[in-house]
């Protein structure tokens, strides 16, 4: 066989496998990433607040909402909407 035929036929082997370790790779990590959040429902403000404003006044107005985010991306401390926190 050509050197160049054979260079040719390797290159594509290495390439495909490369891909494939790349789709496989990235479903493992997709899975884990989906595993590991847990949803957690909190309260966002969609506008700026006036101070004495009453939490059922903010939300009828509409400048309140509620939002899903992972657990993970909560800030230390802050507890999630419904949870009693």
């Amino acid at each position: 066989m050509p050197t160049f035929s054979r260079n040719l036929i390797i290159s594509i082997l290495l390439a495909l496998a490369a891909a494939g370790a790349l789709l496989a790779y990235t479903a493992r990590v997709r899975d884990s990433a989906n595993a590991g959040t847990n949803a957690a429902r909190v309260i966002v403000a969609t506008h700026e607040i006036t101070v004495g404003t009453s939490i059922d006044d903010a939300h009828s107005s509409g400048y309140l909402s509620y939002q899903t985010v992972r657990q993970s991306d909560l800030a230390d401390g802050a507890g999630a909407a419904g949870n009693g926190a």
